[in-house]
């Protein structure tokens, strides 16, 4: 069975699609804010909708009127709320929704800057602005790290692995192995931007429209997915899916793609182009896109030559600063001096 989620965003309602098993041939909605907080679940039954629950929060994430027991595990910023404790399960540490504070320290001390005294307080979520800003896993690239070229950072890869792809899960794997470690090459030598293959996964991609789902992604990683072909006109592409923390993904088509595509969809994100999608207008949109990627064409090239690459390298490594599958390779060298 299939439960499709419907993402409400405060400019209009998005669909997207996500996969699991249950027991009963139920399909469900909800309805998130702009936040990815869950704020409705509805049904259809004999033809009829139905409000299976609602969902009200107070600014750091404590509910209003909760129910008892509570019937949907992802609440608050679509995080997981343990229903023993209370707390809200943000990848690295817990966050108290009633003291609107996280229950441990931000274990990457690194992350506190003099230009912003907010990074100090080492509990805060959101730098205490929770209507305005997300706190995926509380971790970050330090910009003492980030404007050292000496200081190696580490990129966390998940690859995800398309289950319905009409070639075989191994030539989908050697491919993308194959491809990472052409990858590694260039943004190590070019950047000192280290690749790590953390896990690999198996998913589910499908297109629809112009849009690629897929499932097996995790926001603590940069998530590749494989598959045979992407369904659309482009070889890859990249964006955020908003269903799971805005985790980036990255698709390649192995059908469609050249040697340098994943390279060019790295560049992409690295630069946070999918956080900063372009302005409305079709056409305007197609010139945009044209003139970005023709800047990638040019990052590449300078980052395959020595005496070159320091002209990009310093936007990539500072276009990694709060993503959260980015970190300094050795996090202790690089904490604020006091």
């Amino acid at each position: 069975m299939r439960r499709v989620l419907l993402t409400l965003m405060a400019i209009g309602l998005w669909p997207t699609l996500a996969f699991g098993q249950t027991t009963a041939q139920v399909v469900e909605y909800y309805h998130t804010d702009a936040l990815g907080s869950v704020r409705a679940v509805t049904k259809k039954v004999s033809g009829q909708w139905q409000v299976v629950s609602r969902h009200d929060f107070m600014p750091f994430g404590e509910e209003v009127q909760p129910q008892n027991p509570p019937q949907d595990k992802r609440l608050f910023t679509g995080k997981e709320r343990d229903q023993e404790t209370g707390q809200d399960y943000f990848g690295a540490r817990y966050l108290s929704p009633g003291r609107g504070r996280f229950t441990s320290a931000d274990p990457l001390t690194a992350s506190e800057r003099i230009s912003d005294p907010r990074t100090f307080n080492r509990y805060s979520h959101a730098l205490n602005n929770p209507l305005r800003f997300l706190d995926p896993d509380g971790l970050e690239v330090p910009r003492s790290c980030s404007s050292d070229p000496k200081c190696t950072i580490v990129v966390r890869i998940n690859v995800i692995i398309n289950e319905r792809a009409g070639v075989s899960e191994k030539a989908l794997r050697e491919y993308a192995e194959f491809e990472l470690r052409r990858a590694k090459s260039l943004f190590e030598s070019g950047a000192n931007i280290r690749l790590e293959l953390v896990a690999t996964v198996s998913g589910i991609g499908r297109p629809i429209g112009s849009q690629f789902y897929v499932t097996g992604d995790d926001p603590k990683f940069l998530n590749i997915m494989v598959t045979d072909h992407t369904g659309m006109a482009a070889a890859g592409s990249s964006s955020l899916d908003h269903d799971h923390g805005d985790a980036a993904v990255v698709l390649i088509g192995m059908k469609q793609a050249n040697s340098g595509t994943l390279n060019h969809e790295f560049v992409h994100t690295f630069w946070g182009d999918p956080w900063h999608p372009p302005s409305s207008g079709a056409i305007k949109n197609w010139f945009q896109q044209l003139a970005r990627d023709a800047q990638v064409a040019g990052a590449l090239w300078a980052l395959s030559r020595a005496d070159q690459s320091r002209l990009v390298a310093g936007d990539l490594r500072q276009g990694l600063e709060p993503r959260t599958f980015a970190v300094p390779a050795n996090e202790e060298t690089h904490e604020p001096k006091r």
